[in-house]
């Protein structure tokens, strides 16, 4: 089975493609005071100081799709990982594939949100 994947994966079907799609998170955005600088003689006043806190800013999830015979690829930011997010990104990724791709074959892991019954697609 692992063969035939390679092989699809690589070497798709006419008028078909194969992508992998998947999420990475939560991923969060912090602060980052950077490297000590030479500090000139004397130091000018009223330097700004970084306030002191955790640098946490915000986080969300990155979802994206890899089409192995291409290497094109393709990432969304959401703010979650729910079924409703899966979804859509699966819309988005629909509409990044060619237009003459009349067959998709995802290759996902086996996530939870990943198998998404009908009732969360409205």
């Amino acid at each position: 089975m692992k063969g035939r994947i390679e092989t699809l994966s690589t070497t798709p079907r006419e008028g078909s493609l194969v992508i992998c799609p998947d999420e990475m998170g939560p991923l969060s955005a912090k602060s980052d005071p950077g490297r000590d600088l030479v500090r000139p003689q004397p130091t000018p006043a009223g330097r700004a100081q970084q306030e002191i806190d955790s640098g946490r800013r915000g986080n969300g999830y990155v979802f994206g799709a890899f089409c192995p015979a291409t290497g094109a690829a393709f990432s969304c930011l959401y703010p979650g990982r729910g079924a409703a997010h899966w979804v859509a990104f699966l819309e988005d990724v629909e509409s990044w594939l060619p237009q003459e791709v009349v067959r998709v074959y995802a290759i996902a892991d086996d996530l939870g949100n990943h198998r998404v019954t009908g009732k969360y697609i409205s």
